[in-house]
């Protein structure tokens, strides 16, 4: 009887046992979905609150746009100063005599300030799911790229007018086409756009969404706005559209307009009288035209030129260039930061090289410097840049002093000394890895280099540092000879990143 009701009492203990917890579990699931519910409505909220808030800063922007557009005239862009480029000579020293120290006096060291601020977007763009969209493919130097559209949309300026304009920033506005926004910013990110790579990306996508250019302008500048890059919209007396764009450098040969003392060039004009509107967001940012990482430009390599070292028969190479690259470094602005303007060289030398020429050139250089000390390194990229490239005056061939960013010396038949100084410089940091110098005399662009045992001849003593001039324009000298008629009493120095 005892043990009959110990296990009635056990089963009802367990029955209420079990009934309480399955109780629990009911209240627990019931409070999880409590939660989730709660959560999607806070998301929801945000991405409301997101949305809400960018709307109401475009609302805020196109009335502004919507208001008087004043009319400005253009400032003559500063040119590039004459190319009166010394030519090269032929070195006939003695190779056996012992050189001397002579150390040269620095006149002025120009250190350029590099900016990596980054714009942001002007709010989190944040994508409504249900709005239809369609695939638009583009190429962008001949990379194919992809980006979300409304469906059965195609954005279509309605006039050049402020009331025209202010009604298409709002129309561009709505949450249809929050996933292009959203997509151009995916790819600056993936494909590691700088600035002014980024802006030519957003023209070329304009161009193939829109009808007529004007539309295509707005859309870009629109597009370049909702990034957070500080841009202006304007138009002529003959109803032309143009974006202005403010930039942190002083960009030559361009005209400018002056808006509230900053720099604004055009994208399209040349200068001129036109009607600019100043409707601004707060945190717009210039955009900054330092190159940081190489172009992800698809592969379209070139025929190769011949490249070989008069001294040493083992530098003989056949290198091609990704000519995808070479178009887009045609359209680069050539410009300086701060006050100097021979801060624009240290931008061309401090521009990395492209994965193409470190996999396939590369290794063939490594490979005949490997085992060297760094004099003996040294020497042979010298003689190589000295030798192996012909060189060529820049107002006879481009009309004007154009510098080259290293891979496009390896691609044109013909460079000058300042081309030169860019690429051996380049060249002895990555595959050497000392810290190199660019010195300017009257004329004339060389280079210096840190090595870390002392190497005899010229010199330039600079924060306990000893950088040895080294001329890939002086045709076969040696590391440490300065190339005659120049003015061997005092140089300028541009300092180079590492």
């Amino acid at each position: 009887m005892k043990n009959s009701r110990a296990l009635s009492l056990f089963i009802g203990g367990f029955l209420i046992f079990g009934g309480l917890n399955a109780l629990s579990q009911n209240a627990f699931n019931q409070n999880r979905t409590n939660v989730q519910r709660n959560n999607n409505a806070f998301n929801k909220d945000r991405k409301n609150n997101f949305n809400d808030y960018r709307h109401s800063l475009n609302s805020e922007y196109a009335k502004k746009l919507g208001g008087r557009w004043n009319n400005f005239n253009s400032f003559r862009g500063e040119e590039i100063p004459k190319d009166n480029s010394v030519p090269p000579i032929v070195w006939n020293g003695n190779k056996d005599k012992e050189k001397e120290d002579k150390q040269v006096v620095i006149e002025e060291v120009i250190t350029p300030k590099k900016d990596n601020t980054t714009p942001s977007p002007i709010a989190p763009i944040k994508e409504e799911k249900d709005q239809p969209s369609t695939n638009l493919d583009f190429t962008f130097f001949g990379t194919p790229l992809s980006v979300r559209v409304p469906v059965g949309k195609t954005f279509r300026l309605g006039g050049t007018s402020a009331e025209a304009a202010s009604q298409a920033w709002m129309q561009l506005s709505d949450p249809e086409y929050a996933a292009l926004v959203s997509d151009c910013l995916k790819l600056k990110s993936k494909y590691r756009m700088g600035d002014w790579e980024y802006l030519l990306m957003l023209d070329a996508l304009a161009k193939k969404l829109c009808p007529d250019p004007n539309s295509a302008t707005f859309l870009m500048a629109y597009l370049y706005g909702q990034s957070g890059y500080k841009i202006r919209l304007a138009n002529n007396d003959s109803g032309k559209l143009d974006m202005l764009f403010a930039s942190k450098h002083s960009i030559l040969r361009r005209s400018y307009y002056k808006l509230d003392g900053e720099k604004f060039y055009p994208f399209y004009g040349n200068g001129g009288d036109i009607y600019i509107s100043e409707a601004k967001f707060s945190k717009e940012q210039p955009l900054s035209l330092w190159i940081n990482s190489e172009p992800l430009l698809s592969e379209s390599i070139s025929n190769g030129r011949n490249r070989k070292a008069q001294k040493f028969p083992d530098m003989n190479y056949n290198v091609g260039v990704n000519e995808n690259i070479i178009k887009f470094y045609d359209t680069y602005p050539s410009s300086y930061v701060g006050d100097n303007i021979m801060t624009r060289w240290a931008m061309y030398a401090n521009t990395p090289m492209t994965k193409y020429i470190k996999d396939n050139l590369y290794p063939k250089l490594k490979a005949s410097i490997s085992g060297l000390g760094e004099l003996e390194a040294t020497e042979k990229l010298l003689n190589w840049v000295q030798t192996g490239f012909e060189y060529g005056y820049d107002d006879k061939i481009w009309g004007y002093d154009r510098p080259f960013f290293a891979e496009e010396s390896i691609y044109y038949p013909y460079c000058d000394c300042e081309d030169r100084a860019i690429l051996f410089t380049k060249l002895v940091r990555d595959l050497i890895g000392l810290d190199c110098i660019l010195v300017y005399y009257p004329n004339h662009l060389a280079a210096a280099v840190n090595f870390n045992n002392p190497v005899r001849g010229d010199y330039i003593q600079y924060q306990n540092k000893r950088f040895t001039i080294t001329d890939p324009t002086y045709i076969g000298a040696p590391v440490g000879d300065t190339m005659p008629n120049m003015d061997n009493s005092s140089a300028k120095v541009i300092l180079l990143e590492k």
